[in-house]
């Protein structure tokens, strides 16, 4: 599967270990530091925190911590996917 997000900038530190065993058991310590994550039809989001990866990666570890958004900007399409029409209301701004 390929992910359709694009990330310019910033940086991503991963500490810790993930094991070779069953379930892939992991204690890895993320941080995120002024990281631009890119998807160019839909947003454009600056984010920064710091995650936790705990437990058997592949049958359900535990994500923990917070992220903000410093800045962020969503672009909502004039209709939505499967003919869901047009959304009342909404205002484009910068277009």
């Amino acid at each position: 599967m390929k992910s359709p997000y694009v990330f310019v900038g910033g940086r991503i530190e991963a500490n810790g270990t993930l094991g070779l065993g069953a379930g892939l058991p992991a204690d890895l310590a993320v941080t995120l530091d002024g990281v631009t994550l890119v998807e160019p039809d839909l947003l454009r989001a600056q984010v920064d925190g710091r995650l936790t990866v705990t437990g058997p990666v592949a049958t359900g570890a535990r994500i923990a911590g917070a992220l903000t958004l410093p800045g962020a900007e969503i672009r909502v399409p004039e209709t939505l996917p499967g003919g869901a029409g047009l959304l009342p209301g909404l205002d484009h701004r910068g277009e």
